[in-house]
């Protein structure tokens, strides 16, 4: 099971998904970080220049925190979460070929095995999932309630677009790789994500 799949489908917006397992170095902070951040960089910069790959994923709060700004919602989640890996694997959607990076050894020799073994593989069949239950962190008033106070902000001139969003819950007895699966399956987008650091899993479309 990989730990870090990045997809870019064959658009205008990319050509290559990026596939890894088992990540060399994983940076993991505290919520609300603040200037805590601003030491990571030069770390984030070594490894961007070196040879590999790395994802991060970067809370909403982040830039509240580096401008030394209360967030209105104090959360759990880590104000940054990044993986470096020295081996990876890069298919490209034009030519369909998978090439595998990285130093010779045992890592891909294996990374380039699982790949050839899922190539050979059929397609898995998802079952439908269970009917489930799912909480939202706030109700359609009040959401149409910020979607109104953002407009007002904007009409203002005090931010040029803002991310509203918010948390819904489920029950979700398996893995986020099989959420990522399901997501993938029935919402497809131009770029998809997962990330697994270890108690702390990703899933992304967009």
């Amino acid at each position: 099971m990989p730990t870090l799949l990045l997809s870019g489908q064959a658009t205008r917006h990319g050509t290559r998904s990026l596939l890894a397992c088992l990540p060399d170095e994983t940076i993991v902070t505290a919520p609300h970080a603040g200037a805590g951040l601003l030491a990571i960089g030069p770390r984030l910069l070594h490894i961007a220049r070196g040879q590999g790959l790395w994802a991060a994923a970067i809370s909403y709060d982040a830039g509240l925190d580096l401008l030394g700004i209360p967030s209105r919602h104090a959360h759990p989640h880590p104000a940054l979460v990044a993986a470096y890996h020295r081996t990876y694997a890069a298919y490209d959607h034009r030519t369909r070929r998978w090439t595998v990076h990285g130093p010779a050894g045992t890592a891909r020799t294996a990374l380039a095995a699982a790949i050839a073994e899922a190539d050979a593989a059929p397609s898995p069949i998802l079952a439908p999932p269970a009917a489930r239950m799912a909480t939202s962190a706030v109700d359609r008033a009040g959401h149409m309630a910020r979607a109104q106070a953002v407009r007002e902000e904007i009409a203002r001139g005090e931010a040029f677009e803002i991310n509203l969003a918010h948390v819904i819950r489920t029950p979700w007895e398996a893995g986020g790789w099989d959420l990522f699966e399901r997501l993938v399956a029935t919402a497809p987008g131009d770029h998809s994500a997962y990330i697994d650091l270890g108690g702390i899993e990703i899933a992304s479309i967009s």
